[in-house]
């Protein structure tokens, strides 16, 4: 029943915070695992990870843009905080372990190539999504641009960002996670 919703969550975004959380927390494994594996690892099989996690199932693209919309304008600031806090935790993780099984991500690097892959994920699909008000939109010339495949696009802009980070160039490490040092806000 609804009501009983409500005694674990205290309203709409925290549900639907906790339903992201859950969806996202599938590819963590998925990909923790795959990292764990003494077996070569390569940018194929991660990226075949986000498709399977993040692509495919219709509710993780829609409600990821729903909750990061939601992040600072609906929520408490502590459920922000605790979700960024576990996700942040998560992203380290992980990060490091990249790190581990891609010799030219420097210290730091897995963690922001991470966090850069899933805007660029969740942005891309925001970016190219009909608007549901206006369904003509991209068959307008103004905005054909537009009329792209997800799939496709996503695949290539995220395996040169993955490239760019992990084939090493003349030795010297690809990026600098310069996000790696705190930023003070005003």
């Amino acid at each position: 029943a609804k009501g009983t919703l409500y005694l674990y969550f205290p309203g709409k975004e925290e549900l639907l915070l906790a339903l992201h959380e859950r969806h996202a927390e599938g590819y963590f494994q998925a990909l923790g695992a795959l990292l764990a594996n003494p077996a070569p690892v390569n940018i194929d099989q991660i990226l075949a990870l986000v498709q399977k996690h993040m692509v495919e199932p219709p509710a993780f693209l829609p409600l990821a843009s729903r909750c990061l919309g939601l992040m600072d304008q609906c929520l408490p600031e502590e459920t922000a905080v605790a979700h960024a806090a576990r996700v942040g935790m998560a992203l380290e993780q992980l990060g490091a372990a990249l790190e581990r099984r891609f010799p030219a991500l420097i210290r730091g690097a897995g963690t922001t190539l991470l966090m850069q892959s899933y805007v660029l994920i969740v942005g891309l699909w925001q970016l190219l999504q009909k608007p549901k008000n206006y369904p003509s939109c991209q068959d307008r010339a103004e905005v054909r641009f537009l009329r792209r495949d997800y799939p496709s696009e996503l695949d290539q802009a995220l395996r040169a960002l993955w490239l760019g980070y992990t084939e090493p160039r003349g030795g010297a490490p690809v990026a600098t996670p310069q996000s790696a040092t705190p930023v003070e806000l005003p």
